[in-house]
């Protein structure tokens, strides 16, 4: 019993920070927006897909540093070991 109330506290947490956060995103959206028409570069829609490879790219450059480094974590750490024991 005790569970369902704190899963059900942190589920209302975790919606009103959703829609907190928004209605920042909104507010940043509307603000950007504003400064790209300015400037005549076009919208955040004309902007979106090359910000969405871009986005896809360092990703996926995440992934695989990510991957190197849980390969060669176990190695690193045998040999850092092997070091402090002579």
């Amino acid at each position: 019993m005790k569970k369902r109330y704190i899963f059900g506290a942190l589920a209302l947490t975790a919606a009103v920070y959703a829609v907190r956060l928004s209605l920042k995103l909104r507010q940043e959206y509307l603000r950007y927006n504003h400064i790209l028409s300015l400037s005549d570069e076009g919208t955040v829609m004309e902007e979106a897909p090359e910000l969405m490879l871009q986005l896809a790219v360092q990703q996926a450059q995440t992934i695989k540093e990510l991957k190197n480094f849980a390969r060669s974590a176990p190695k690193d750490a045998m040999r850092y070991v092997k070091i402090e024991s002579m």
